[in-house]
């Protein structure tokens, strides 16, 4: 009994991680990759009372929606906080 018990649960737990699960899209993706000085506008799909936009740490916006245009090549860490 054990052993079935514990193969059906196995079972479950492999079919149970398929891709059926939606995603949900938050308006934003994980990576952007653009020219220097191109603007990304940025258009979150997330309700809040609240939005603060940080640029490597540094608090940039505190509006919802926001403009990335940085002048320098690089690599650069945007964050977006969403206070309900």
């Amino acid at each position: 009994m054990k052993k079935a018990a514990f193969a059906f649960i196995t079972a479950s737990a492999l079919y149970g991680c398929s891709d059926e699960i939606p995603m949900v899209n938050l308006g934003i993706d994980d990576v952007y990759y653009i020219a220097r000085m191109q603007k990304l506008d940025l258009h979150p799909a997330l309700t809040g009372e609240r939005y603060e936009w940080y640029v490597d740490g540094e608090l940039v916006s505190k509006s919802k929606d926001y403009i990335f245009l940085e002048p320098k090549e690089g690599t650069y860490n945007l964050e977006l906080v969403v206070v309900r």
